[in-house]
């Protein structure tokens, strides 16, 4: 979406405004709600693979080979002059905003993350007679996409409650940041697991 001017207005100020997913580049942007969700897109692919064949010496060898893998979208906002104004809560996850002049006002302002995750399995079992071998190998990996809001004068507040943010990074020359009840910002941890395993009988 990309225009000189872009309005994003909500008409119902109980509902809640969902950006997803969008590419939006202007001069100036305005976003007016009573709630708002800007955040990302995560879409899902799965794979699975299945053999079963004879090796060398009359071994018998079964392979199962699964996974998924998600693959991410961010919400994406440039403009000269961006003001984002929601009476109630405003939630920024995962999104990428840029701007000369930023103004993000909720009643309740919240930054947040989202997190894809790509899976694998692996099983091979070899047998002959009585003997048998059977190895597994599992990894689970995430990976968390932050928000970033980069400004040459930012101004951020939440006007009835706190502005809390998990992994946020705010960047501006001229910075402003003020919660009616307070700041609290985190990290965010990214983990990554894996897991072998053999058993055999001779």
């Amino acid at each position: 979406m990309q225009a000189e001017r872009i309005r994003i207005h909500s008409t119902d100020n109980r509902a809640t405004l969902n950006v997803e997913a969008a590419d939006i580049k202007a001069k100036d942007v305005l976003v007016q709600a009573g709630n708002a969700n800007v955040q990302g897109k995560v879409t899902a692919s799965t794979h699975c693979q299945h053999n079963h064949y004879t090796a060398d010496k009359n071994v018998k060898v079964e392979e199962y080979r699964s996974g998924k893998n998600e693959k991410y979208q961010a919400t994406k906002i440039q403009a000269d002059n961006l003001v984002v104004d929601v009476d109630n809560r405003l939630n920024v996850s995962g999104a990428d905003i840029q701007a000369k002049q930023a103004s993000i006002i909720g009643g309740q302002t919240h930054f947040g993350t989202q997190i894809t995750t790509n899976e694998s399995n692996a099983r091979k079992h070899q047998s002959k007679g009585l003997w048998f071998r059977e190895e597994t190998d599992k990894t689970k990996a995430q990976t968390v996409h932050r928000t970033t809001v980069t400004a040459d004068k930012l101004n951020v507040v939440a006007t009835k409650g706190q502005v809390t943010g998990n992994a946020v990074k705010l960047a501006g020359q001229d910075a402003f940041v003020y919660g009616d009840k307070g700041v609290a910002l985190k990290g965010v941890t990214q983990t990554t697991q894996a897991e072998a395993t053999s058993k055999f009988k001779k």
